[in-house]
Formats: C-alpha cells, structure tokens, sequence
C-alpha cells in the first residue's frame, strides 16, 4: 500500500490548487480501490501460507474448534454472552466474510461519495451533518474497517504459530 499512497500524495502535491476540482478526489478513488485489494490480498496471503495454496488444507492445518469471531454479524467479544465455539470451516468462512465486506463497500461507499460530491449533492457543509452523504458513508466505512480488521486479527491469532516462521504482520504494515 505504501507506493500507491506515496504516489498519490505526491502527484497531489505536484498538481497542487492548480489542478482541477476533480483531480484530487480521483487520487483518493483510486487510493481505496487499491487499499481493498491489498486488505484482501493479505487475508489471500494469510490463507495461502497455511493452506499452502489449498482452502481444505487451510482448514486442516486450523484447531478443529475455535472461537466464533461472530454471533449474528456482531463481534462476539462485545458480546455479553461470551465465546462460543465453531467448526475451522465456519471460522474461516467468518473471517473472509469479514474481509470481503470491506472489499465491496470500501471502493462502492468511495464511488458514492466521489459522485455525490461531483454533482455537489447536498451542498458540502460540515462532515457530521446529518443531511449530508459525509456522516452516513463515514460511519458506514468505520463500521466496514473494523469488521475487516477484527475478521483479520481474529484470522491471526488463531493461526499465529503457524504463521511465525512466515512472519504477516510485518507485510501488512507494509
């Protein structure tokens, strides 16, 4: 993710107030595409390693029960009830659930916002007005990266002795 965030910025910043009005949020367009597929290209990544390229044998390499990330598509440690326990299959399916949904919502929310504020529909005012798209694509989005994010540390804490000697998290935060 670091080249294209860097090039971006760059390119905003040889454009500079010169550009026009487009230029910028295009930059960010193409910023968020690239950042969902980097964020499922992790979760591939993750996934290949243990499977060695095979989903039914990164199954089998999984603890047989684990924790259940999600109970009705709320994280089950806000949970008052506690953890429950799940098949590796059902654990896997939660946890790229999670993922693909931050790859489909992060570039369609990006798309909306980019054409709402190209047609300047509602007039831009401030971000936490509520006749505004900014409040409702912002909470939305959060909503969308935490999912995503817990689907993936769950994904890795349950895999993280498997996956030492690859070491992911490194390339993540690359």
């Amino acid at each position: 993710m670091v080249p294209i965030y860097g090039f971006t910025s760059w390119l905003s910043l040889i454009v500079g107030s010169n550009a026009p009005p487009d230029v910028r949020p295009s930059l960010a367009l193409i910023r968020d595409f690239y950042e969902a597929y980097c964020i499922y290209m992790f979760m591939a990544l993750m996934v290949s390693i243990l499977g060695e390229g095979d989903v039914q044998k990164c199954i089998k390499a999984l603890p047989s029960t684990l924790d259940t990330p999600f109970i009705c598509c709320i994280p089950s440690c806000i949970l008052p009830c506690g953890r429950t326990r799940t098949s590796a299959r059902t654990f896997l399916w939660q946890c790229q659930v999670a993922v693909i949904q931050f790859v489909v919502l992060k570039p369609l929310l990006s798309l909306i916002r980019f054409s709402l504020d190209h047609f300047k529909l509602p007039a831009p005012r401030v971000w936490y007005d509520t006749y505004t798209n900014e409040l409702y694509t912002t909470i939305l989005l959060n909503l969308s990266v935490a999912t995503a994010f817990y689907g993936l540390i769950c994904f890795y804490h349950a895999t993280q002795k498997q996956l030492a000697l690859y070491r992911p998290w490194p390339k993540f935060l690359c």
